[in-house]
């Protein structure tokens, strides 16, 4: 016998939510699942308890002053090449604090001893030495402007010599007695130059 049903007295649920519950009442039940098994023993050393001294940290904020300080310095000016000690160490009397960098003075030897080279050199004594005896006659400096004024010395009296004789002009007269001027000028600097030096 075949019932109709009122679709007034029909259920308000839908279709794919009736197959949903029959599906999931229809599942397996689950089984209770076995212990697992226990885990292995660990290994552990065993040591025996001893007193030892154990180092006492305080933390705190502040600064830390010395009982003593001094304050230092270098008897020449540059740049520091090592610093030996930092802040807080002790140092010993005659211990070597910090070093100054070497390479600005050696640059400067090696210059004044360029220049010293030099001005031996224009006197006429060897480059390197301790003889510093020499006679300011015999300097090459002297000898070049001593050889110009004998030069300046011989064309003034040819040309004086012409002008007595008529053939010079007076303008020829007047250049080679400033020639000679100057030349006698040069050698008497040459010769207070060389003194100098020697001095």
């Amino acid at each position: 016998m075949l019932r109709l049903v009122n679709s007034a007295t029909r259920s308000n649920w839908p279709l794919p939510a009736v197959f949903a519950v029959a599906l999931v009442s229809c599942g397996e039940r689950q089984r209770p699942q076995a212990p697992a098994p226990a885990a292995a023993p660990r290994v552990v050393t065993v040591a025996e308890a001893t007193m030892r001294p154990l180092e006492r940290i305080i933390v705190v904020t502040g600064s830390l002053a010395a009982q003593e300080s001094s304050t230092l310095s270098v008897k020449v000016p540059g740049r520091l090449k090592l610093m030996h000690v930092d802040i807080g160490t002790a140092v010993e009397q005659g211990e070597v604090v910090a070093q100054v960098e070497p390479r600005d003075y050696e640059l400067r030897l090696q210059q004044a001893a360029a220049l010293l080279a030099q001005a031996r050199a224009a006197v006429g004594l060897p480059l390197e030495g301790e003889d510093d005896q020499f006679k300011p006659d015999e300097t090459s400096v002297v000898r070049q402007a001593r050889a110009v004024l004998e030069e300046a010395a011989q064309n003034r009296a040819r040309v004086l010599k012409l002008a007595d004789s008529g053939i010079a002009p007076p303008a020829e007269v007047d250049t080679v007695e400033a020639a000679y001027k100057v030349a006698l000028n040069r050698h008497d600097a040459a010769l207070e130059e060389v003194r100098s030096r020697q001095a």
